[in-house]
């Protein structure tokens, strides 16, 4: 059995004292980019070039709805996959479709527009969306950047990234927010790459319980 807790960085010395039984799992961080000054790489030029020559093209799920009566389905099973490969401090469970479509295309916060989509021929490959913000409207924030494990290194993710922050851009938004995982390192690489500067992060702790 294990107990579980959070806290965020830098953490105070008493509570130091309290969590100092537990051991530290892996840490969140939030990052924010100004989309008028997101840094676009020397080499972010040749980046969705790099996706055409493997064969990807990048459609929005605006496109999609329009012209993929199983868009729904391709996308929560692109999601699914891709999360599954996510870091987790523990196993996750997928979410029911009924629920991820509530969660997705039910949201006032979805934006089909800014839903950027890899695709392989009709298959659904990578993905990055934005969502919008109810309390800041010019703000955007990351929903999910994921793309299947046999497309990673192929600029795939980069390239949806960089479609995403266009698309930011000529929609007047303001700023970027996202997360990751501490130990996803090829995201954070990218993230960096694009100009977003890193949040104190939110520690996930773990304490192991002597059964009795």
């Amino acid at each position: 059995m294990t107990l579980t807790t959070a806290t965020t960085e830098p953490t105070t010395a008493p509570m130091v004292l309290i969590l100092r039984d537990f051991n530290g799992s892996d840490a969140h961080y939030a990052a924010v980019v100004a989309v008028d000054n997101a840094c676009f790489p020397e080499y972010s030029g040749t980046t969705e070039q790099r996706a055409l020559a493997a064969g990807i093209t990048i459609v929005t799920m605006a496109q999609l709805q329009a012209s993929d009566p199983a868009h729904r389905q391709r996308l929560y099973d692109l999601d699914i996959q891709a999360t599954l490969d996510e870091p987790h401090p523990e196993p996750i469970t997928p979410v029911a479709r009924a629920t991820y479509d509530g969660w997705i295309f039910d949201s006032p916060n979805y934006l089909p527009d800014g839903n950027f989509i890899a695709l392989d021929g009709e298959r659904y490959v990578g993905m990055s969306t934005l969502r919008s913000s109810q309390a800041d409207p010019r703000e955007l924030y990351v929903g999910f950047t994921g793309v299947l494990r046999d497309y990673r290194g192929k600029g795939v993710a980069m390239a949806l990234k960089l479609r995403a922050i266009d698309y930011a851009r000529r929609r007047g938004a303001a700023t970027i927010k996202t997360w990751n995982d501490s130990r996803n390192q090829p995201m954070l690489a990218i993230n960096e790459a694009l100009g977003f500067q890193r949040q104190p992060a939110w520690i996930s702790l773990v304490q192991k319980l002597q059964a009795e």
